[in-house]
């Protein structure tokens, strides 16, 4: 194996019982399905047949392409099922096509965003499709995951910062407070609020579920008298208890969740009767409805669409409903409250909080990634928005520079490329 393909010093091991290079002549030649290319597939497929058709744990051949700036494509192929290496060469060299042809694609801006090594390597691994790989991106998760599963659920995300020139440097900071009561001081890693709030709601709800399974299911299907003697009806509080507490809860993990979604420098504009109003990010949270914040703030803030046309929008409401009769509680309306509470339908009102959550996950993901760092662990997202240092002296660059994320540094180098083009 050359060393001119493989170093030590690379994200992963990419070394391969073959290397298949391709230079634009031969992707002018696959197009064109000339001989040369059909005896080249020949060959390939009669390589492949030395193999077992299977999947192996290393990339038994890596496809490879080299770029006039330099960087090096290297698409690995860990599955030799003799059926689907031609489907992944062929796919290889369009790929390969519409990077040569330079103009904006898709497939451009992946690689445009994706951090590169410092040995100039990007990696692509393939599904369905060839999908390149992000190294930064994937080393993030790996440190992210073994941060909160060391500790809990309800932390909140760290910050990681990684050294650009060899991303198996890495240096993980918590966020951590002091809290002080009593004469006494507690210093400990700092909560998510909407990781905190939504355990609470859940926590109750499977004890709710319980009984409900034991005492009442059964009686859809029975002819069980309908009044509980006074050892149940103990039971019964308990259970009111229990789903109270989950509504209230499910109900403010989404209230705290909207507000981290709103940026600290946001306005909202509204013209009402030739008079203008600006409302800032605190006055958006004291005066607007949790129903408004979702339809016209955090709709804009992450490019949304209507919210209300989504499944989950009527349950909402309804849990919006509940909650808002038990805390401003009407003597005139307990029976009917405290019915609804023993309706089936709690459960997947109180559940619609987590269906929320994870629906906005999916737009800070894609449209707002420096929001990730707030965003709650155990619903989908676990991702977090890693920093770049230019020094293995982590603790001198943090304290001289300060955060700054990957995707902001891309951002910054987008805006000055447009600035030059201009």
């Amino acid at each position: 194996m050359s060393s001119e393909f493989y170093k030590s010093t690379e994200w992963i091991n990419t070394e391969s019982w073959a290397n298949i290079i391709v230079n634009p002549s031969f992707i002018l030649r696959y197009h064109n399905k000339s001989d040369g290319y059909k005896i080249f597939v020949d060959c390939l497929l009669d390589f492949v047949n030395m193999l077992s058709d299977e999947k192996y744990s290393f990339p038994v051949i890596s496809f490879i392409y080299s770029s006039e700036n330099g960087k090096q494509h290297r698409f690995l192929v860990y599955d030799c099922r003799q059926n689907r290496i031609l489907e992944m060469f062929n796919e290889f060299c369009d790929t390969i096509a519409v990077l040569l042809r330079k103009k904006y694609a898709k497939i451009q801006t992946k690689v445009k965003n994706t951090f590169v090594t410092a040995d100039n390597v990007l990696y692509w691994m393939y599904e369905d499709n060839w999908n390149i790989i992000d190294p930064l991106l994937a080393e993030t998760d790996k440190v992210s995951e073994n941060y909160w599963r060391n500790l809990d659920s309800r932390v909140k995300k760290p910050w990681i910062v990684f050294y650009k020139d060899d991303i198996k440097e890495s240096k993980i900071i918590g966020e951590n407070w002091s809290l002080e009561f009593d004469g006494l001081s507690t210093f400990m890693s700092k909560p998510n609020d909407v990781s905190m709030y939504s355990k609470i709601s859940y926590s109750n709800l499977k004890l709710a579920k319980n009984f409900y399974n034991e005492h009442i299911t059964h009686r859809f299907n029975s002819n069980e008298q309908s009044f509980p003697d006074v050892e149940l009806q103990k039971l019964y509080f308990d259970y009111f208890e229990l789903i109270i507490t989950s509504v209230i809860f499910a109900y403010t993990a989404l209230e705290c969740f909207a507000n981290i979604c709103i940026p600290e420098e946001y306005e909202w504009h509204e013209n009402k009767d030739g008079i203008r109003t600006i409302y800032t990010k605190a006055a958006i949270e004291r005066k607007f409805s949790l129903r408004d914040k979702f339809k016209k703030i955090i709709r804009e803030v992450l490019a949304t669409g209507d919210p209300s046309s989504q499944g989950w929008w009527n349950n909402f409401i309804k849990l919006e409903y509940l909650r808002n009769e038990i805390i401003h509680t009407k003597q005139s309306r307990s029976n009917t409250r405290y019915a609804k509470l023993l309706s089936k339908e709690v459960f997947q009102l109180i559940e619609v909080h987590q269906i929320v959550i994870e629906f906005y996950g999916y737009y800070i993901s894609n449209n707002k990634p420096d929001l990730l760092d707030e965003f709650p662990y155990g619903f989908g997202f676990d991702k977090v928005e890693p920093g770049i240092s230019d020094s293995l002296d982590f603790d001198l660059w943090v304290r001289n520079i300060g955060k700054k994320t990957y995707h902001r540094i891309l951002a910054d180098l987008d805006k000055a490329r447009k600035e030059n083009d201009d």
